[in-house]
């Protein structure tokens, strides 16, 4: 058997560039046809109240740059959020110390987090913190959806990690944590400013934002609103009139599209109130709203333009979105593909596994066997054959179990070190011995011809077996058990798990 480098990974990635390429791109174009279809039916029809083709792409942009850095962020910066739980349990151990917070030194210890530290009262009000401006300031009086959210989450005790918000004050974009005291006197809240962040500097969607707006002739005013009603990027406060507050909220609690016109010096403008819903993000911060304002007067105009420009902008739309595309596939498709893949053997990894048992619990197959399999003394092996050729071996055992189960319904894993598994479906007692057998004698077999016949190596195989009275979410531990017993055996063995092992 050949070494082969299975995870293949400068084609694989290449691979998953060009399909999230396609995919992409095919998702913006049709988008772009449909929007630009919609208008282009409603300028010959010079329907005034629609809102153009210019103010949907606008949307539509800011929405995408929102998505866009939702899906980065899932994807490319869970360090952020371990970070905070951890400097969190750490701030909860210096409480149960010391309860008197006067004492702490705030500008210390959010220097070393290298976060932003507020202490919250039982009223919400912000009465310690190393950034001295927000000391005072009560999300009781200035934020109330946020208050009542943040006294529910003192009650519940547990930590909460929000994706991206905007400080009170300053209208930065941040990620914040809240975690409650023990004793539910206090709000523990961490700040981590993103300006900075490459990644955010990359996907920043008040860029995006500000830049549809300078560019268009329609727009007057585009925001991206928190869930409290905040702009992102500004300082001002909620002090909307009241039509348009009403019609935030309306979109806001319903997730539909909410218009309203305002008088301003004589001119009628319309102000759209566009929801968003991040797939990425179960806290506060899923919801966002993006705030458009435009002129009638001026969309009346547009509207009446004529079919040369319409084409043009039809063209720039597809050039802009195939260049975000490209770049977004660019961008993730390495991370995405190395998430759920085994950088050192290419076979699938944990992630992909918990994946693959989420959708055969769904379908609820008749029968699922799964093998645990792990290399007998690997650690004496690892130490004796040094790293590099450790790596090899694993790579042929890798190769090896992907030989035996190619022409089955079955998929290999590795879960990291010398562990792997291998996960059958349809499969009867009888079978679950025989494949194990196979797969002893073909590693053995196949490890002598390939350089490794002056070391003795074997594997241990733990197996379980699910059927309707044993259900999946037991399998892990059932296979885990017999992989024990397989080696109190002895090396090269196998053991089927019963409920008496």
């Amino acid at each position: 058997m050949n070494l082969k480098k299975v995870h293949g990974d400068t084609k694989m990635t290449f691979t998953y560039r060009i399909k999230l390429f396609i995919i992409l791109f095919v998702a913006a174009v049709l988008l772009t046809v449909t929007i630009s279809a919609i208008d282009y039916q409603r300028l010959k029809e010079q329907i005034v109240h629609d809102n153009g083709e210019q103010i949907d792409q606008a949307t539509e942009s800011v929405l995408y740059a929102l998505d866009s850095i939702d899906g980065a962020y899932h994807y490319m910066d869970q360090e952020t959020g371990l970070k905070m739980e951890s400097y969190t349990d750490e701030l909860q151990d210096k409480y149960e110390d010391n309860e008197d917070f006067s004492t702490w030194d705030f500008d210390t210890l959010a220097e070393q987090y290298g976060m932003d530290i507020y202490i919250l009262n039982d009223e919400n009000e912000i009465i310690h913190s190393n950034v001295v401006d927000e000391i005072g300031v009560d999300f009781a009086d200035c934020c109330k959806s946020l208050s009542e959210i943040l006294h529910d989450r003192r009650q519940e005790g547990d930590i909460f990690i929000d994706g991206i918000d905007l400080d009170q004050q300053t209208g930065e974009a941040k990620k914040f944590s809240y975690m409650g005291t023990p004793d539910q006197k206090y709000l523990i809240e961490l700040g981590y400013s993103l300006k900075n962040e490459q990644l955010f500097q990359n996907f920043n969607f008040l860029t995006v934002a500000e830049s549809v707006a300078e560019k268009s002739t329609l727009i007057e005013g585009l925001h991206i609103l928190n869930y409290g009603g905040i702009p992102f990027g500004t300082t001002e406060t909620d002090n909307a009139p009241d039509e348009r507050r009403s019609a935030f909220e309306e979109a806001r609690d319903t997730n539909e599209i909410v218009e309203v016109d305002q008088q301003y010096q004589g001119e009628t403008y319309k102000v759209r109130y566009v929801p968003y819903q991040s797939d990425y993000d179960a806290s506060s911060t899923q919801t966002k709203v993006v705030e458009v304002i435009y002129s009638n007067q001026l969309l009346d105009n547009m509207l009446k333009g004529n079919f040369k420009t319409y084409m043009i902008q039809f063209i720039i739309a597809l050039i802009v979105a195939g260049l975000v595309s490209y770049a977004l596939a660019h961008i993730l498709a390495k991370p995405i593909h190395l998430a759920y893949y085994d950088p050192l053997t290419g076979l699938k990894n944990r992630a992909s596994f918990d994946q693959d048992m989420k959708r055969i619990r769904e379908k609820k197959q008749a029968s699922v066997a799964l093998y645990f399999i792990d290399v007998d003394k690997f650690k004496s092996i690892n130490a004796f054959l040094g790293h590099q050729k450790s790596d090899e071996l694993l790579q042929y055992i890798a190769n090896a179990l992907q030989d035996i189960v190619e022409d089955e319904a079955g998929e290999v894993y590795r879960f990291g070190g010398d562990e792997f598994a291998i996960m059958m479906q349809h499969m009867t007692e009888a079978d679950i011995e025989y494949f194990a057998t196979a797969i002893l004698g073909n590693i053995e077999s196949n490890l002598q011809k390939e350089g490794f016949a002056d070391l003795t190596i074997s594997i241990s195989i733990g197996i379980a077996l699910s059927s309707d009275h044993n259900p999946i979410e037991y399998l892990f531990k059932q296979a885990d058990t017999a992989l024990y017993e397989a080696k109190k055996k002895g090396n090269n063995h196998y053991h089927l798990y019963h409920d008496d092992h």
